[in-house]
C-alpha cells in the first residue's frame, strides 16, 4: 500500500481553505478572512514542518522517513504545491478581492502616494520601526541566521545590497490604517509590509546609495 506523507497530506487540508476564499458565493469578508486563515496557517507550516525535513535533509542524510519519502522529495514536492497554491491566492485577492473591497469604498494602496499619506509613513517609520531594525550588508560571504517573528526585506542600492530586519509582536499590525482620505465613507489602507519599504526608503535612501 502506497502512503502519502502527512505533510504533503496537510496540503490538501489547508487548500480547502483557500477553497473557501475562492468561492464567489462566500461573503467578501469571509473570503479575505479564509486567506489569512490560509496565510497564518501555511506560515506556520513552513516555520515548524518544512523546517523539520530541512533539518532532516542536512544533518541526518536525507533518509527515508516511515512513509517511505526523503525529506528531499518532500520538500521538492512541497514547494511544488504551495507554489501553485500561491498563484491561485494572488488571482484571487487582486482580481476579485480587492476590487470587491474597493466598490465597498476600501482602498489598499500601493503606489500613487498622496503627500498626506507619505506623511502618515513618516510618522509610522519614527514611532514603530527606527529603533527596531538591523541593517546587514550582504556580501559574498555573508551567512545569515533568519529569526521568527522577524519581517525581513532585501534592498539593493547602486552598489551594494541590504538584509533589513525588524522583530515584530505576534499578530502586530499587518495593515496600518486609515491614510487620510477626501471621500466619505471610503478608507484607505495599507499593507504593514509595504508601509515598511516606503517609509524605511522615505527615511534612509541617501545613505544606502
Amino acid at each position: 500500500m502506497n502512503y502519502t506523507d502527512r505533510d504533503i497530506n496537510w496540503l490538501s487540508f489547508n487548500e480547502r481553505i483557500l477553497q473557501e476564499a475562492e468561492n464567489a458565493q462566500t461573503p467578501l469578508m469571509e473570503r479575505l478572512k479564509f486567506l489569512a486563515i490560509y496565510s497564518s496557517n501555511l506560515e506556520e507550516f513552513y516555520r515548524v514542518r518544512v523546517a523539520n525535513h530541512r533539518f532532516a535533509q542536512k544533518y541526518k542524510g536525507d533518509k527515508k522517513n516511515k512513509y517511505g519519502y526523503r525529506p528531499s522529495f518532500v520538500l521538492q514536492q512541497i514547494n511544488k504545491i504551495v507554489s501553485l497554491q500561491q498563484e491561485r491566492l494572488g488571482k484571487v485577492f487582486y482580481s476579485e478581492i480587492l476590487p470587491g473591497l474597493s466598490q465597498k469604498g476600501i482602498h489598499l494602496l500601493t503606489q500613487d502616494f498622496s503627500e498626506a499619506d507619505r506623511n502618515l509613513m513618516g510618522r509610522f517609520y519614527d514611532e514603530k520601526l527606527k529603533n527596531n531594525f538591523t541593517l546587514k550588508d550582504i556580501t559574498e560571504d555573508s551567512n545569515f541566521k533568519l529569526k521568527n517573528q522577524t519581517v525581513y526585506l532585501y534592498a539593493i542600492s547602486e552598489s551594494r545590497f541590504y538584509l533589513i530586519g525588524w522583530i515584530i509582536k505576534p499578530l502586530e499590525g499587518l495593515l496600518i490604517s486609515p491614510l487620510p482620505t477626501r471621500q466619505k465613507d471610503s478608507f484607505n489602507w495599507m499593507i504593514f509590509s509595504e508601509a515598511m519599504h516606503q517609509s524605511f526608503w522615505m527615511r534612509n535612501q541617501h545613505s544606502l546609495l
